[in-house]
């Protein structure tokens, strides 16, 4: 059983695994910014702020992954 080659499938898994992650985080991350041209309301303004504190915890989580 050649090691190498497992050691290489695993590290691709993992990297797949990783952009996927940041693929959706940018996705939510955008979804969550705030329209400036319109007003703006309550809920909308938590989702925002609850979106950016999510971000924040998450990007900690990719670079200390990566």
């Amino acid at each position: 059983m050649n090691k190498e080659i497992i050691r290489e499938t695993i590290l691709s898994l993992e990297a797949d695994d990783l952009e996927s992650a940041r693929e959706k985080y940018f996705e939510y991350v955008a979804d969550a910014e705030l329209d400036r041209s319109e007003p703006i309301d309550n809920d909308e303004q938590g989702h925002a702020e609850m979106a950016s504190d999510l971000s924040e915890a998450l990007d900690d989580a990719v670079h200390d992954h990566a």
